[in-house]
């Protein structure tokens, strides 16, 4: 498991040039002090499993996702509409529960891998870096960006069935 812990001081500025690893961990200090901050982010590896028996997992304890996705409060209520649809017409808990584990892991997967890069691209200090997201931004048409973020289905179409 890989792990990031950042701390930051003052503006939001997550990626500071000093920084101080204590064993798989990495600690972030911003040297501009604004304001009372304090930001803990922790960067890991998807659980593979959420559950067992009786018992699941679902939002940030399940997939804690980076803030940058801004993903994070649409990936829990996502959750809780698929355990409803999972539970309700069930008889059996358990196997309703691994369903709604089964289809929701990989979706969740996915933004929480996405969260390092993108926090790498929108906290990036370097110039060139900044210009370039800032370009592909203005260019690419609002319909291509709705487009890919929806990816066209419903994240419940498999549990609907």
């Amino acid at each position: 498991m890989k792990g990031l812990i950042q701390l930051s001081f003052g503006r939001a500025r997550f990626h500071s040039p000093r920084y101080w690893y204590l064993g798989k961990c990495r600690l972030y200090q911003s040297e501009h002090v604004q304001f009372p901050l304090n930001q803990l982010l922790f960067e890991g590896d998807p659980l593979p499993v959420w559950g067992a028996g009786p018992v699941t997992l679902l939002g940030d304890a399940a997939h804690p996702i980076l803030p940058h996705t801004g993903q994070g409060a649409a990936q829990a209520l996502e959750d809780a509409v698929a355990l409803a649809l999972v539970l309700s017409p069930s008889e059996d808990v358990e196997e309703a529960l691994r369903r709604y584990e089964k289809v929701r892991i990989p979706r969740t997967q996915k933004f929480v891998k996405l969260g390092p890069r993108i926090a790498r691209v929108t906290t990036t200090r370097n110039l060139l870096i900044q210009s370039i997201r800032t370009l592909a931004i203005r260019l690419v048409p609002t319909p291509v960006i709705a487009w890919a973020s929806s990816e066209g289905r419903d994240p419940h179409r498999d549990l609907r069935q």
